[in-house]
């Protein structure tokens, strides 16, 4: 679940603001300066990444709003994604 960078960050950014998240808002700035790589990064999200967090109940994710919470499994990995987040 933690191979991929993007699932990665959204995980710390959930850890940092304690509250729900805008997928949009998680655009890394790399990929923001172009709209091919945000389309990219858009559909994978929506079709790959959100979609195995909410499997493993991790996150929750409000497809219609594209609002993702801390799922039920998030507070599991907290002490990893701590770690994770204290070495970027």
């Amino acid at each position: 679940m933690l191979a991929n960078a993007y699932r990665r960050h959204l995980l710390i950014t959930l850890l940092e603001q304690d509250q729900q998240v805008n997928i949009q808002s998680l655009i890394p700035v790399d990929v923001a300066s172009n709209s091919e790589d945000v389309d990219l990064f858009t559909i994978q999200m929506i079709h790959s990444h959100l979609p195995k967090l909410e499997n493993a109940d991790i996150i929750e994710w409000d497809e219609e709003t594209e609002q993702v919470q801390k799922g039920p499994h998030y507070e599991d990995l907290r002490p990893l994604i701590q770690m994770l987040a204290e070495q970027c």
